[in-house]
């Protein structure tokens, strides 16, 4: 993906409001009702008795839209039509016109090698999305929107920390109870994810009335187009979108789309058409009972770890936990191999375990206890640069002997694991300034003096101006421009209006143009993906130093 078109839009943004986003309570029960008719799921069961994982599983949905998760296996196989000409036939939000649609359009057929990369990633995701599209007579259109979003990507990441195919900030995927925590990130999950964001959509429309108002809304935040609209009308103007004032990046969103509506019309065939994506699904839904290896995974089903986390990206340690409402994805080929195999191993499918440090404890002494260097084993974990590790503290650890059971089913549903996680720090420099103290300095950046003082080595609580201080955070700077508002730069970044101010130190809601607004996001979880090329070798599960 070039600079010029990687994730301008910062991801879904929704700004907190006490506001429900459906003002009419019989909206929402008429809504509730008419969802939850939607056909159920009948997908592959591996589980001899459901009931059984339904009482050890703790992630079962709390949303109203619990009966549309699972309802994608009664798919429309029509194999004479592929399934960009169902896209075709199903387009019906109005046509935006351009010299901006021209633009995009312009940009996508002079990069073909970025269009290709999006049909490759099509052809594993592109049914499934169609399916529960159609499924709930939403308009076509809609399957296109992850092209903008993210190219398909499930790997996507933008500067909002908002993350997968749809582009999800942490912030609205746990409105729509999607779960990010230490083991997962299921904003990365294509089957949750694509249902959160079709939930979060027709919510949008039931509320605007209008596709065009609702796309809009997805992408700057319900918010924002009611504060929209209530100044049109306020000056007696048309609440059409046309009509609407929008950040500039939310009135690129839609010529962006109809740009990528135009490219699958065929209105440009001579410079790029898409290659047929077949009418049938490319995976099938298979629920585990136990928690596995994903190098077992892989084997059972033989597919390369690579293409295995392209189909189930949201898993950010080399384990598979077992839950009902997040079931692995297998390509169809692979299914009946990946099921005998699983059947056939009924134990030692984890080489992994999870250690709890008894007292404080040195990275270097669990490292060389387990075989793994100190860097490895903080990156595999997702912990900042550390010396020791306090009491209690949980980490995974290679397995010592195949022979011993794993501890993982029991100790995987700890609160410290389950909870938001802890994301990684970057490293950063501070240069002392007059006034500067270890301990404004720590409150600045949040962290403890005592970390501040282990990281720069220093005994006491002195400290000299103009050197520089290593600090683990994540601190970025915004500078304020013309029509930025603490609103708009809270959407754009993922971060709470409140911490902002407490951050710059701002009282009232005023900001001066080319003010410098320091502002601290957090880094996004390493990915499981991204750890194989830290020398860490999962399919022989050893990590070397």
């Amino acid at each position: 993906m070039t600079t010029e078109y990687n994730h301008e839009r910062g991801g879904v943004g929704v700004e907190k409001s006490k506001k429900p986003m459906i003002s009419s309570p019989l909206v929402f029960i008429f809504y509730f009702f008419a969802l939850g008719s939607l056909i159920a799921d009948d997908s592959i069961n591996l589980i001899s008795d459901e009931s059984q994982i339904l009482e050890k599983k703790i992630y079962e949905s709390t949303s109203p839209f619990t009966s549309l998760k699972n309802f994608d296996d009664d798919s429309q196989i029509i194999n004479d039509v592929d399934v960009w000409e169902r896209i075709r036939s199903g387009f019906s939000i109005p046509k935006v016109r351009g010299k901006t649609v021209v633009r995009y359009e312009n940009w996508f057929l002079n990069n073909p090698e970025y269009l290709d990369k999006v049909l490759t990633r099509c052809k594993l995701y592109l049914f499934y999305v169609v399916e529960q599209v159609d499924k709930r007579k939403m308009p076509m259109d809609l399957a296109l929107l992850p092209i903008i979003e993210s190219g398909y990507s499930p790997y996507a990441y933008s500067r909002a920390h908002a993350a997968g195919i749809w582009q999800f900030i942490p912030s609205t995927g746990l409105k729509f109870n999607i779960k990010q925590n230490w083991w997962v990130d299921e904003r990365r999950d294509v089957i949750v994810s694509t249902n959160a964001a079709l939930d979060y959509l027709s919510l949008l429309h039931a509320e605007f009335k209008d596709w065009k108002l609702a796309l809009a809304a997805y992408n700057c935040g319900e918010n924002c187009v009611r504060r929209a609209i209530k100044r049109n009308k306020k000056l007696g103007k048309s609440i059409a979108y046309e009509n609407l004032r929008l950040p500039k990046e939310t009135r690129r969103y839609l010529p962006k789309l109809q740009a990528i509506k135009n490219i699958v019309l065929n209105l440009h065939k001579d410079k790029y058409q898409f290659a047929r994506v077949e009418n049938k699904p490319y995976f099938k839904k298979v629920y585990i009972d136990q928690e596995m290896d994903v190098v077992k995974a892989t084997e059972y089903s033989n597919m390369t770890i690579e293409d295995f986390l392209m189909l189930n990206a949201s898993y950010n340690r080399p384990v598979l936990i077992a839950e009902k409402h997040r079931p692995l994805l297998i390509p169809l080929d692979r299914l009946d191999n990946f099921n005998a195999k699983n059947l056939n191993e009924k134990t030692n499918k984890l080489n992994w375990h999870l250690h709890t440090v008894g007292k404080t404890q040195s990275v270097k002494n669990i490292s060389e206890a387990f075989g793994i260097s100190s860097e490895k084993l903080l990156k595999l974990n997702g912990i900042y640069p550390t010396s020791s590790l306090a009491k209690g503290t949980l980490v995974l650890v290679p397995k010592k002997k195949s022979e011993t059971p794993s501890n993982i089913s029991v100790k995987w549903s700890h609160p410290n694991l389950i909870e938001s996680s802890n994301f990684m720090r970057a490293r950063i420099f501070h240069k002392i300034r007059r006034g500067d103290t270890l301990s404004n300095i720590a409150r600045r950046y949040r962290v403890t003096v005592k970390a501040l003082k282990r990281w720069n080595g220093l005994r006491g609580n002195v400290i000299q101006k103009g050197k520089k201080l290593v600090v683990y955070g994540t601190p970025s700077f915004h500078r304020v421009v013309a029509g930025d508002t603490l609103s708009g730069i809270s959407r754009r970044y993922g971060v709470s209006i409140k911490k902002i101010k407490s951050w710059n130190r701002i009282r009232g809601n005023l900001i001066k143009i080319g003010q410098k607004l320091i502002l601290y996001k957090r880094s996004k979880t390493p990915l499981l993906k991204d750890l194989l090329t830290l020398g860490i070798d999962l399919k022989k599960n050893v990590i070397w130093s």
